[in-house]
């Protein structure tokens, strides 16, 4: 009667853990499940920020360009005078001018 009893408790314990298992199993898989939805959702949103970002570098870049290059001309048209009005004006833009580069070697 007692080794009954205890059979039929085992067996009710064994039903329990059995189902507690498969319960705790289940509750892993869908954590699984919404752990890889919220990467790819993050995912998703880096790959959409993609394009702005490289609208925003080529921007500066060509701000960037834009200013490199009137450095360039300035100085190319500073080293070519000999008149000291037109080179006081363009010594001043040329000062103006890498200024700017300044300000953006100090931006990075």
């Amino acid at each position: 009667m007692i080794g009954l009893v205890f059979a039929i408790l085992l067996i009710a314990a064994l039903l329990a853990w059995a189902v507690i298992a498969y319960n705790r199993l289940v509750r892993l898989r869908n954590q699984v499940a919404t752990a890889w939805a919220d990467i790819d959702v993050q995912l998703q949103r880096r790959h959409d920020l993609v394009p702005q970002l490289v609208a925003a570098v080529q921007g500066y870049a060509a701000h960037e360009g834009a200013v490199l290059e009137a450095v360039t001309a300035l100085r190319t048209r500073a080293l070519g005078l000999r008149d000291p009005g037109e080179l006081g004006e363009v010594e001043a833009e040329l000062e103006q001018a890498l200024g700017r580069v300044l300000l953006l070697r100090e931006a990075y």
